[in-house]
């Protein structure tokens, strides 16, 4: 997968569609059979990525982080866009502007993420 960087930990989704690496420092989701990378890697404030795993419904993914000063935390990825789409409809209660939907998503067509919230001016056509 183009990415030069040495994983410490690496898992499947169990559809086999999504790999999730990490290399201690971030963890990057990846489409397994593009070997393009899923969006921005994740962070977690001053901690370290020792493992992950994908529940076997593959809708979350557990990671153990470790800190230089704190014991392991298991931190839970919610993997469902579904659900992501749903929060964020829920926080911003708008659409994504064309223009914020072309800096972000430049190659997707414009789609509301929030169908029951009114599509932009700018974006009807």
């Amino acid at each position: 997968m183009g990415d030069q960087t040495r994983a410490t930990s690496v898992t499947f989704s169990p559809d086999g569609t999504t790999l999730a690496a990490s290399d201690g420092r971030t963890l990057r989701l990846w489409d397994a059979a593009s070997g393009v990378p899923i969006g921005q890697s994740l962070m977690y404030a001053g901690m370290h990525f020792e493992r992950v795993a994908f529940s076997s419904d593959g809708k979350t993914l557990a990671t153990v982080v470790a800190g230089d000063t704190r014991e392991n935390q298991v931190v839970i990825w919610d993997m469902s866009t579904d659900s992501w789409h749903a929060r964020a409809c829920g926080i911003a209660n708008r659409n994504f502007t064309c223009t914020e939907w072309q800096r972000y998503f430049d190659d997707i067509p414009y789609k509301p993420i929030c169908p029951h919230l009114q599509v932009p001016e700018d974006c009807v056509q």
